[in-house]
């Protein structure tokens, strides 16, 4: 009993002494955001959910408006191939939505009316001259050679032109799980022009945007990650866009200039009310980096600085200093489970289940001692056990006046 009065006493005045001591530690977790690509099928053969973000149900026959994969036939005719889009766009001056485009084999897509044979163009201007309708020109070269579209694609070494409709995400999630927002996701149509001989391929996705006719779209070239055309060597060809005079014309590459067209750019462009907007990628930060290739969308990080390599901007990686691709957080606290610090029972010292006498004065006994994050000496969790540790923890204690057994 004198035992029990005298170590109790002794808590009553390591309470008193520290019962002043307070330490507060508060922490804002990092918004984390997803980084965000070009949402087109890896490959020719990626057609009906590629994991970045489009649903491309499964196939369907060409005139119809509905989800679906269809392979345009050019086998028998050098013309243009109309295909239902599914939904209304609007090009000024044009009173009426179009709801079909017209898709030629050399990388043009027209509304309001087709090509019936191959341009001869070498210029930009040439285009618009030999193309009456308002167009987009993804990569015109007559040296493209896709010319029918039957499975499997690739025809007598040629390649193939291919219609998808379904629904796309035009802000997906790369790295996210699932990467498929269903929020974000609007109708849409993508094309592909495939051609095996110059192992080239040309993609164009328009994207629905609300009920009135606005749309935007998107183009990728290249088979593979690093390809760039017009870089002097390989294939040449003309990029643009022409829906009418003035800001309604964007000119990406014709001679005498022709610009390096880049797998790794996000060329996306958007039409409101009828006319071409700035043809700027989509910066949500303001950063500088397009959000189809930022590592951290919502917060600006110019610098990109990824040092885990993960695919997330440090200022937005809920575990900067350990790569987890996939930002799982369940406790939802801004912490990545794989850095989360396992849970320390703070001040129960002796693992007896209670806070008593004997866990304030282990905690004494280390003062000044430096410890790991899991020690549960260190009641404050600063790394290092002091008077604090011992004053927090006699508030804690679980037997009346930290009393032991």
């Amino acid at each position: 009993m004198k035992t029990i009065q005298k170590h109790t006493v002794a808590a009553r005045l390591a309470f008193g002494l520290f019962a002043l001591a307070v330490l507060t530690l508060s922490a804002s977790p990092a918004q984390s955001r997803p980084k965000i690509s070009v949402d087109f099928p890896d490959s020719i053969g990626g057609l009906n959910n590629n994991g970045k973000g489009e649903i491309w149900p499964s196939t369907d026959g060409c005139g119809n408006a509905v989800p679906g994969v269809c392979r345009l036939d050019f086998s028998s005719a050098d013309v243009s191939q109309e295909v239902a889009l599914g939904f209304p766009i609007m090009i000024a001056p044009n009173p009426n939505p179009f709801t079909t485009v017209f898709v030629d084999k050399h990388g043009i897509v027209s509304f309001g009316g087709g090509i019936n044979a191959t341009p001869t163009a070498t210029t930009f201007g040439d285009l618009q001259s030999q193309v009456a309708a308002p167009f987009i020109s993804s990569f015109f070269s007559p040296a493209l050679v896709p010319l029918d579209g039957t499975s499997p694609f690739v025809v007598n070494g040629e390649g193939g032109v291919v219609v998808q409709r379904g629904t796309a995400d035009p802000l997906a999630d790369v790295n996210a799980a699932p990467p498929y927002d269903a929020t974000r996701a609007t109708d849409a149509v993508g094309i592909i022009w495939f051609d095996a001989t110059n192992n080239a391929e040309t993609q164009l996705i328009i994207y629905r945007n609300g009920t009135g006719g606005d749309f935007d779209f998107r183009i990728r070239y290249g088979a593979a990650d690093g390809d760039v055309y017009n870089n002097g060597s390989g294939l040449t060809g003309l990029a643009g866009i022409s829906f009418g005079a003035g800001i309604d014309t964007k000119v990406m590459s014709s001679p005498p200039t022709l610009t390096p067209l880049n797998e790794v750019d996000d060329y996306f462009f958007n039409v409101r009310s009828g006319h071409l907007g700035t043809g700027a990628p989509i910066d949500t930060d303001g950063d500088g980096i397009a959000d189809s290739v930022d590592n951290c969308r919502l917060v600006a990080n110019s610098d990109q600085l990824d040092t885990d390599k993960d695919g997330f901007g440090d200022v937005c990686d809920n575990c900067p200093l350990v790569a987890n691709h996939d930002q799982t957080d369940t406790n939802g606290n801004g912490i990545g489970d794989v850095c989360e610090l396992p849970t320390v029972r703070r001040c129960y010292v002796d693992a007896d289940n209670d806070i008593d006498l004997y866990d304030i004065f282990a905690i004494l006994k280390a003062t000044g001692k430096h410890v790991s994050a899991t020690d549960p000496r260190d009641a404050d969790g600063n790394l290092i056990v002091t008077f604090v540790d011992a004053a927090t923890c006699a508030k804690k204690c679980t037997r009346r006046y930290c009393a032991v057994k």
